[in-house]
C-alpha cells in the first residue's frame, strides 16, 4: 500500500486533480457514446491510491478512444468490414443482396440468387454476384448427347432436354443415314420416301433408287391445262423443280416453266411480280415473266419480263377474256430454284401515256412535279445518257417519255427525276427535240438531277428514260429560277484555276452542264474543267477517285479542243501520269453520267525525258529494256522489219519493248502516232530470241491506243506495230508501272 491511502480524502483528491487526466472529447464506437462520471472516478480513487512522488499514477483506459466489440462474444469481423448499428446503415447499392447489420456490429451483404431469376429453365440458372455488379446470367444447360442422329433442344414447357429424329427439312421423314430414316435427302422436303416421283427432272424424288420411273408425275401448274388460276389476285408459290421447258418466249429460253392464268370480265390494269425462291434457305432469286393470249405455238406474247429481281409485267387496260402467264427461274440457277413467288394485281384500266414522241411532248413550262409511268412505253430514241449505255454502242434502246418548256427570258432550271421503287433514270435536255447531239446536259441515277444555269430562253425538250424491265412510275420535278452564273469551272469561260500540287480537290458535276468537247467522252455527260499552269518541264502525276463510277478524263492545251489533247481515257478512277509535259496552261477536264463528285489531284513530278530509239529494236532478243518506273519512248517502226505474227495479220513492222517487274504491277502502255498503231503483248522468248506466243492485244481502230492489264512478276514484251502493211512511221509509246 501506499502512503497516500491514509488521507483519504487526499487521495480522492490527488486522484481526481493529479492522477487522472481524461481527454476533454467524447468518442463514438458504433453508437455508443461513454461517459465518465464522479462515481467511477471516486472508485478508482479508493481501489488503487497513488502517491503523486513516486509517479504511482491509476491506470484508467481512455475511454473515448474508438470503440471494439468485446473479444469475448466469439464474434469475428472480417477485414475491412464497415461497423454498424442496425440494418438501415448497411447499403451495397447492389438490389440482389440482403444487406444486414451482423448483431449490430458489422455490414454483411448476402447474395439472394433468386431475385435474379428469370423463371426459364433453357438460358441457366441467373445468379447474384457482387464481385460483378449484380446480377449475371446462367449457363444455358448442354443438351449434346453426342449422336448425330438427333436434333438436340430444350424444352422450355418441361424444363428438359429433348432428343428428336434428325429431320432437318423438317418433311416428316428421318435422314436415311439414321435408324429407320426413309429421306434420302434430308436437305430438301420435296424427296422423300412419300414424296411422288416428279418426270423428267433427273431426282429420285421418292427414295426408292430410281430415277424418273414410270409411275412419276408432272409437278403441278407444269401445262396450261393445269394452270393455276390467279384471277382473284393475291400471292401465290409455284413449285418449279421437276417441271419442263415447254412453251417458248425470247425471255424464257431453255428454261423451265410453270403457268397461270387468269380470267378478265372487263378491261383492266394488269401487274404481275415474281421472284425464285432457293432450295436451302428460301432466299429470293431472279425470275422471268411471259404473258399471252393461250398456249399454242404461235402465240402472240402480250408481255416478256427478262430474268429480273423482281420481275415485273405490267400491262394496261388489258382487253376482257382469259390469259396465261409462264414463269420462271434465271436460267443460271434453275438447278437453286425451288419455287416461284408470283403477286398478281387486276385495277382499274387506264390509258398510256400519250407523250411518246417529239411532236407529242408535255408541256411543262409551268413548272412543279408532273407523274409519269413506263407501262406500255415504246422505245422512240436513245439518249446521250441511256440507262445501262456503254461506248460501243450496244446498249438496248429504252422506253421513254417526251416532255417540254419554253421561256421567254434567261431562267436558271432545275429538274428532278425519281422512280418510286428506286430504279435509275435517265434525264436529258436538249435544244432539239430528236437531235441527241443537241443534247445540253445529261444525266442518269437516282435520282437523276440536272441544273442548267443562265439558259436562253427558247424551247427545249425534256427526254425521260428508264431500263425496260422495270417499267418504272415516277416523278418529275420542274423549277424555274432567277438567271445566275455558271458555277466555276463549268465551261471554258469559266474555268477553275489548279495550282500544282494544291492537294485534292472535289468536282462538284450535279450542277454543270456538257460543255467541253473530248475525243473519248460522249455527248451530254456533265463536265468541270480545271486550268493547271506549267512554268518549267515536267510529268503532270493526275489522280482520280470516282468511287467506283465511270468517269472520262482528258488533258488539253486548248479548252474544248480534241486536236490538242495530251491525253483522253475513260476510267473507274485511279493515277495517271502525263510525261515530258512542256510550260504552258493545260485544261483537265472530268466528265460523267454517274459521278455526282469526282475528287481529283493535279501534281507536278520529275520530269521525264523521251528516250529517241533508233533502228535495230524489232525482236524480242534486242528489245529496248523499260525501267522498273516506266518511261517514255519514240521510235519509228519505219526502220524496222515484220518479224511477229501479232493480232494482226498485216506485215506491219514492229517495235519491242522488254518490261522486266519484281512484283505485281499494273502497267498501262498508251501508244499514239500517226497511222493507225496496235499495241501487242508477247509470251517468253526461246533461245532463238523470238516471241512465242500472243497474250494480249489493243486495236480499237483508234490512232491512240491504251493495253492496261494487272500482271504478275516477270518478263513481258510489248510489241508496237501497225493494223495493215501501209501502217508504219514514227511513234510515240509511254510505259506506266504502278506497284500493287
Amino acid at each position: 500500500m501506499h502512503g497516500c491511502y491514509g488521507d483519504w480524502q487526499a487521495a480522492v483528491g490527488r486522484a481526481i486533480l493529479v492522477c487522472v487526466q481524461v481527454p476533454s472529447r467524447n468518442t463514438r464506437s458504433g453508437s455508443a457514446v461513454v461517459r465518465l462520471n464522479g462515481v467511477l472516478l471516486l472508485v478508482f480513487a479508493l481501489a488503487f491510491g497513488c502517491d503523486r512522488d513516486e509517479g504511482d499514477y491509476i491506470e484508467i483506459p481512455d475511454l473515448t478512444a474508438t470503440w471494439e466489440p468485446k473479444v469475448d462474444s466469439g464474434l469475428e469481423i472480417p477485414e475491412n468490414a464497415q461497423l454498424c448499428a442496425q440494418d438501415a446503415e448497411c447499403d451495397d447499392g447492389i438490389a440482389c443482396t440482403a444487406d444486414v447489420c451482423q448483431e449490430g456490429v458489422y455490414c454483411s451483404f448476402i447474395p439472394v440468387h433468386e431475385e435474379c431469376s428469370d423463371g426459364l429453365f433453357c438460358d441457366g440458372t441467373e445468379r447474384c454476384s457482387p464481385e460483378d455488379g449484380g446480377c449475371v446470367a446462367g449457363i444455358a444447360p448442354d443438351c449434346n448427347d453426342d449422336e448425330l442422329c438427333t436434333i438436340d433442344s430444350c424444352d422450355e414447357r418441361t424444363a428438359s432436354c429433348i432428343h428428336t429424329p434428325r429431320d432437318l427439312d423438317q418433311d416428316g421423314e428421318v435422314d436415311w443415314h439414321c435408324f429407320d430414316g426413309t429421306d434420302c435427302d434430308d436437305q430438301d422436303a420435296e424427296r422423300g420416301a412419300n414424296a411422288p416421283e416428279i418426270c423428267a427432272d433427273l431426282e429420285d424424288n421418292d427414295c426408292d433408287d430410281e430415277v424418273d420411273e414410270r409411275d412419276c408425275v408432272a409437278p403441278p401448274h407444269d401445262l396450261c391445262a393445269d394452270a393455276l388460276d390467279i384471277s382473284a389476285g393475291g400471292t401465290f408459290e409455284l413449285l418449279v423443280a421437276g417441271a419442263l421447258d415447254q412453251y417458248s418466249a425470247s425471255c424464257q429460253e431453255e428454261v423451265p416453266e410453270v403457268v397461270v392464268t387468269f380470267v378478265l370480265e372487263e378491261p383492266m390494269d394488269v401487274q404481275l411480280s415474281a421472284w425464285g425462291l432457293l432450295f436451302n434457305d428460301g432466299a429470293e432469286d431472279l425470275a422471268s415473266i411471259s404473258v399471252r393470249k393461250d398456249c399454242s405455238a404461235d402465240a402472240a406474247i402480250l408481255d416478256c419480263v427478262e430474268a429480273s429481281f423482281p420481275a415485273h409485267a405490267r400491262m394496261r387496260a388489258l382487253p376482257a377474256g382469259q390469259y396465261y402467264a409462264t414463269l420462271a427461274p434465271d436460267a443460271a440457277s434453275v438447278s437453286w430454284v425451288r419455287s416461284i413467288r408470283l403477286m398478281a394485281t387486276f385495277s382499274a384500266a387506264t390509258a398510256a401515256p400519250e407523250n411518246t414522241a417529239c411532236g407529242r411532248a408535255l408541256d411543262i413550262s409551268a413548272g412543279g412535279r408532273v407523274e409519269g409511268s413506263f407501262v406500255d412505253v415504246p422505245d422512240s430514241v436513245l439518249s446521250a445518257c441511256s440507262v445501262g449505255a456503254t461506248l460501243d454502242g450496244s446498249t438496248p434502246r429504252q422506253p421513254d417519255l417526251f416532255y417540254s418548256f419554253t421561256t421567254t427570258e434567261a431562267h436558271d432550271v432545275s429538274l428532278t427525276a425519281l422512280t418510286l421503287t428506286n430504279h435509275t433514270l435517265s434525264l436529258s435536255v436538249l435544244s432539239t427535240c430528236g437531235e441527241v447531239e443537241s443534247t445540253l446536259a445529261c444525266d442518269r441515277g437516282t435520282p437523276a438531277s440536272l441544273v442548267l444555269h443562265e439558259l436562253p430562253p427558247g424551247t427545249y425538250t425534256v427526254l425521260v428514260e428508264s431500263p425496260t424491265v422495270i417499267e418504272a412510275d415516277f416523278e418529275l420535278d420542274i423549277r424555274f429560277d432567277d438567271p445566275t452564273p455558271p458555277p466555276e469551272g463549268d465551261d471554258c469561260a469559266h474555268v477553275s484555276e489548279l495550282p500544282l500540287d494544291a492537294g485534292r480537290q472535289t468536282a462538284l458535276l450535279s450542277d454543270k452542264m456538257a460543255m467541253v468537247e473530248t475525243s473519248c467522252g460522249v455527248v451530254g455527260a456533265l463536265d468541270m474543267v480545271y486550268a493547271v499552269e506549267v512554268d518549267q518541264p515536267l510529268d503532270l502525276g493526275l489522280r482520280l477517285d470516282s468511287g467506283s463510277n465511270p468517269i472520262w478524263l482528258a488533258v488539253q492545251s486548248a479548252c474544248g479542243e480534241p486536236t490538242t489533247e495530251q491525253m483522253c481515257r475513260f476510267t473507274y478512277g485511279g493515277d495517271f501520269r502525263l510525261r515530258d509535259v512542256q510550260p504552258g496552261i493545260y485544261y483537265v477536264a472530268v466528265a460523267s453520267f454517274e459521278a455526282r463528285e469526282v475528287n481529283l489531284t493535279v501534281t507536278g513530278e520529275e520530269h521525264t525525258v523521251s528516250v529517241e530509239v533508233g533502228s535495230g529494236h524489232g525482236t524480242c532478243a534486242n528489245a529496248t529494256t523499260v525501267p522498273a518506273s516506266g518511261g517514255l519512248f519514240r521510235g519509228d517502226t519505219g526502220l524496222e522489219a515484220d518479224n511477229y505474227g501479232t493480232c494482226r495479220t498485216g506485215s506491219a513492222p514492229e517495235g519491242l519493248y522488254r518490261v522486266e517487274l519484281a512484283g505485281a504491277a499494273q502497267v498501262t502502255v498508251t501508244a499514239s502516232a500517226d497511222f493507225d498503231v496496235v499495241i501487242t503483248r508477247l509470251g517468253p522468248t526461246t533461245g532463238s530470241g523470238l516471241c512465242d506466243q500472243l497474250l494480249a492485244c489493243e486495236d480499237a481502230a483508234l490512232q491512240d491506243e491504251v493495253l492496261q492489264e494487272a500482271l504478275a512478276a516477270g518478263v513481258y514484251y510489248y510489241a508496237i506495230d501497225g493494223y495493215d502493211s501501209a501502217s508504219y512511221g514514227t511513234y510515240t509509246v509511254e510505259f506506266q508501272v504502278e506497284a500493287q
